[in-house]
């Protein structure tokens, strides 16, 4: 398995279209193009014959360390692949950080040492909780 930190405009173009594809039935999405804010981003990614199989996004915002996207194809779910690309980014950002955690993967993100900080905010048409990870 090799994670790799995208930097080209074909992977932020691919990235682009991996995370409208994750999320864009549940959710109800049309396909926007987020590569000029991908591009500001560190974003990491890993692929299986040339194909993004989990992918994490990683970004400062309001002074605030923070993964603002986190995703696996549904199939590669079970085999760690998401888990060893968020050990990757904790590992490499050695500081405080904040995500938002699907009602429903609370827990995932509790195995990562993941605070649940009760805080629901809403996205899209879904209620997400605000999680914090303090080393």
């Amino acid at each position: 398995m090799k994670i790799i930190k995208a930097s080209t405009e074909n992977n932020f173009k691919k990235l682009n279209i991996f995370f409208w594809e994750m999320w864009k039935k549940e959710f109800n999405l049309e396909l926007e193009n987020q590569i000029d804010i991908y591009k500001r981003c560190d974003i990491f990614f890993i692929k299986e014959y040339e194909i993004i199989i989990s992918a994490i996004i990683y970004s400062t915002y309001e002074n605030r360390n923070n993964i603002w996207r986190f995703g696996t194809l549904e199939k590669y779910r079970w085999k760690w692949y998401g888990s060893e690309l968020l050990k990757y980014v904790l590992n490499t950002y050695s500081w405080n950080f904040h995500l938002l955690s699907d009602e429903h993967q609370v827990n995932y993100y509790e195995k990562f040492w993941f605070i649940d900080t009760w805080e629901k905010r809403k996205v899209w048409n879904t209620y997400w909780i605000n999680m914090i990870l303090e080393k």
